[in-house]
Parts: structure tokens; C-alpha cells; sequence
């Protein structure tokens, strides 16, 4: 009895470390995405990512590590406070708020964002599998 309490424990324990560290997974990733990490994207970003833009763009995985590393898009800074977290077995979608600096083709902008993200918890950590945004006044 005492081994199966003690197995218990730790599967709980490993689920709410993984709660909270998707919160992590959401800071890393706008750091990454300001520091053109796209060696650290790599691993945070689901092989079958959609990043959907405030504009109607949508990204694949490749097309954003490519744009970011060739610098069609660049982020100057993002701060995203997050709003709420759902969570579901492996899976937990994240609603913030986040103002970005940016530089598109060139030519600077900014913008206020609502953005939700969904992550998949799989062997790799946390990674993002959809984002999408929506501009706010």
C-alpha cells in the first residue's frame, strides 16, 4: 500500500509540475521569439504548429523559424500577461494579453494583441500547437 501511495504522489506531483511549467513554456517562448532562438524554437514549437497572425497570416513551423531566421519578421519586445489557462489531460490553452513591437518587411509596428495559444504536452515538454491572434484598441 505504501508503494502504490508513493506512485500516486509522484504522478501527481509530475502533472502539476507540468501545469505549471506550460506558463514558463509561454514566457520562453516570447523570449525566443525576441531573440530569434531558432535553435530553442526548435524543441518548443509542435511539428504541426499554426500560428495564425492578428492580419489573417498563418505560419507553419518552418515558415516562422525561416522568416525569423532571414528576418522578414523580427519582434523587438513582447509582454504577454496571461489572462486564463484550461487545462485537458496533455493539452492546455492559454488566453493573453500582449503588446509587441515588431518589424515586417522592413517597416515597424505595434500592436495590442488577445492571443491564445494551445500547448500539447508530449516527451519533449511543453510545445506549442496553435497560436492565434486578434488585435484589441
Amino acid at each position: 500500500m505504501r508503494h502504490l501511495l508513493t506512485i500516486i504522489l509522484f504522478f501527481v506531483s509530475i502533472g502539476s509540475f507540468a501545469q505549471r511549467n506550460v506558463e514558463g513554456s509561454v514566457r520562453d517562448l516570447d523570449q525566443a521569439l525576441v531573440e530569434r532562438d531558432t535553435t530553442f524554437l526548435k524543441d518548443l514549437l509542435h511539428d504541426e504548429l499554426s500560428y495564425g497572425h492578428s492580419n489573417g497570416w498563418v505560419e507553419t513551423k518552418a515558415e516562422l523559424l525561416q522568416h525569423l531566421f532571414n528576418g522578414k519578421l523580427v519582434y523587438k519586445k513582447i509582454e504577454s500577461k496571461l489572462l486564463t489557462r484550461n487545462n485537458a489531460d496533455s493539452v492546455t490553452i492559454v488566453r493573453a494579453e500582449s503588446n509587441i513591437k515588431y518589424v515586417l518587411d522592413g517597416k515597424e509596428g505595434e500592436l495590442k494583441l488577445l492571443v491564445m495559444q494551445v500547448w500539447v504536452l508530449n516527451k519533449n515538454g511543453w510545445q506549442l500547437l496553435s497560436r492565434q491572434s486578434t488585435k484589441i484598441n
